[in-house]
């Protein structure tokens, strides 16, 4: 468990060197190309910290680790869900 928190805290960290990369983004087609290529980064980097942590979990701990992130990404999903109620059918 210390392993993924110390992976998430690099993730974190890394997440003002991807802001400098959009810096000089004017136009929006360029915030979404740079956006798109922080994102796939991150998912990169994400899914990488992921394998190095199920291979060193026992399987016990694999299940409940899965069990956890399933309810993350629901509550994660549900929560989003709420946040964009009040801009629905606009834009911001």
């Amino acid at each position: 468990m210390k392993h993924v928190l110390i992976a998430g805290a690099a993730l974190l960290l890394s997440t003002s060197a991807l802001a400098d990369e959009c810096a000089s983004a004017s136009t929006q087609t360029e915030l979404n190309t740079c956006s798109a290529l922080q994102y796939q980064n991150a998912d990169r980097k994400l899914n990488q910290t992921w394998q190095a942590v199920l291979k060193r979990a026992a399987v016990p701990q694999r299940d409940l680790l899965k069990k956890a992130q399933q309810a993350w990404i629901a509550l994660r999903d549900a929560d989003c869900a709420f946040a964009a109620s009040g801009t629905e059918g606009g834009s911001i």
